[in-house]
């Protein structure tokens, strides 16, 4: 008896469609081949969306790439650079967010929405403004409006 198949390659990824609540990828392989509406494929509680230029892989279990699933699929030159240990999450940008031994690190605008807790202190080199009211609860400020 024989075995099937299983087949990985390389592909360039030319565009992405969302359908049904599922993205899907299409492009081109190593040796030219094209695809179409491919799953894009990640682990539960993740989503990315690959840009036009990306490389990542298509995994055809059984041999049959016209139900195979594209996944990992990055640019080298849009990577950042990080220490051993550390984790991140970038966009083609330049944008990136690093999860380091020192905490986290943003090089962007942040917007919260919803509310916030900080145990431990809060250092700002800038302005701060806010649109609500500052309550400060030991004692040590005057509240005031102006």
């Amino acid at each position: 008896m024989r075995g099937y198949q299983n087949q990985m390659t390389r592909v360039t990824i030319e565009g992405s469609r969302y359908e049904g609540g599922q993205l899907l990828v299409s492009g081109t392989g190593m040796a030219g081949e094209r695809f179409t509406d491919l799953v894009w494929y990640e682990p539960h509680g993740f989503h990315s969306r690959p840009h036009q230029g990306a490389v990542g892989y298509l995994l055809a279990p059984g041999g049959r790439r016209e139900q195979g699933m594209v996944m990992a699929a990055s640019d080298a030159g849009k990577v950042p650079q990080l220490g051993e240990g550390e984790a991140a999450m970038y966009d083609n940008t330049g944008k990136v967010v690093t999860l380091g031994s020192a905490g986290w690190k943003f090089n962007m605008d942040v917007e919260i929405t919803g509310n916030v807790t900080v145990t431990g202190n809060i250092e700002v080199a800038g302005n701060i403004h806010a649109t609500g009211t500052i309550m400060d609860d030991s004692g040590n400020t005057n509240h005031h409006s102006h």
